[in-house]
């Protein structure tokens, strides 16, 4: 059963005929604020407590919170019927300004005992994304709070060099400084009385509920784009660092570095020896060998792979007895 609660105070519940949203939409991702849309008529009796200003909407399924979010958009129509449009409270990470900083330089010149005991166990990582969060909360209020929750992604060198000379926001340092260099998944916990942010190397979820045709598969559509891919890969540091200065020959099976590239032999003998060579820029890397393996990884996992999407469209059975929800 679903519920929708505003400051905990419920204004669906399909137990109560009196607490009714139309139609109704949420869209929920891994890596995304997630949104969530309905319409309210002038009637309901909650509708006076809707407020943009303030307050929390929050989505639950068999009593458990999914999505909490804050309204962005109230728009009222002649008739007094509002659409209330939600965003997810990971948007609230656009609200505060995170100042320039040298990492790990500024900690490792002040001696900071918390980021050397980081470093010794290994959790670089999770140290500067709390540290992150740590100045997104001392700026805002009780209500934007985001805590860190779990934190399995780890650099195999334990190596995390970060700067910015220009005030960012803490989405886009969470965005620029650790997704686009890193990879991961960030999931959103609402289950405590402050949302946690979980960064994960590989997504823990999982769900028994099968989809099967006959059964609750509406449609399934598969979608091959080999537009992205590339066969070669140029990296750039800091300071325009290259490879360039590294030994030539086979870094793993099929992968050849070749002077400032690193090129796939295997896909480029299956294309009748054609090569797409990528650029890639780490602006945060000043170690050539810690570039290459980088690239190499960025390489082999993205780079020479066509991507595959599949959309499916199903029935949540989520409702019977002994079925896991999908979400």
């Amino acid at each position: 059963m679903y519920q929708v609660l505003f400051d905990n105070i419920p204004i669906y519940d399909p137990r109560d005929e009196e607490l009714v949203l139309l139609d109704p939409v949420v869209h929920l991702a891994v890596g995304e604020a997630g949104a969530m849309s309905f319409t309210i008529e002038p009637n309901h009796p909650q509708a006076p407590r809707l407020t943009r200003t303030k307050g929390v909407v929050e989505l639950r399924s068999a009593g458990l919170p999914i999505f909490k979010g804050r309204i962005r958009k109230d728009t009222r129509g002649f008739d007094l019927v509002r659409e209330i449009e939600v965003e997810g409270l990971l948007a609230c990470l656009n609200d505060s300004a995170i100042p320039p900083y040298n990492f790990p330089a500024d900690w490792e010149e002040a001696e900071d005992a918390a980021y050397l005991a980081a470093y010794e166990s290994g959790n670089v990582i999770e140290f500067f994304l709390r540290w992150l969060l740590e100045q997104h909360n001392s700026q805002v209020g009780p209500g934007q709070k985001i805590n860190l929750g779990t934190v399995t992604v780890a650099d195999p060198n334990n190596y995390l060099y970060r700067a910015s000379e220009s005030h960012l926001t803490a989405m886009e340092t969470l965005k620029k400084k650790l997704l686009e260099g890193l990879g991961g998944y960030l999931l959103m916990d609402y289950t405590g009385t402050t949302p946690g942010l979980d960064y994960y190397a590989d997504l823990p979820l999982t769900n028994m509920q099968t989809v099967e045709y006959g059964e609750n598969l509406l449609d399934l559509v598969t979608e091959t784009d080999a537009s992205g891919t590339y066969t070669a890969i140029l990296p750039e540091g800091k300071d325009g660092l290259t490879i360039a200065d590294l030994p030539d020959g086979t870094l793993s099976p099929g992968y050849i570095k070749q002077g400032e590239i690193i090129y796939s032999e295997a896909v480029e003998s299956a294309r009748g020896g054609m090569r797409i060579t990528r650029i890639e820029k780490w602006p945060d890397v000043t170690v050539a060998s810690y570039l290459q393996t980088k690239a190499l990884t960025k390489l082999s996992t993205e780079g020479i792979k066509a991507a595959r999407t599949i959309t499916v469209k199903a029935i949540d059975l989520g409702g019977a007895e002994d079925v896991a929800r999908f979400m």
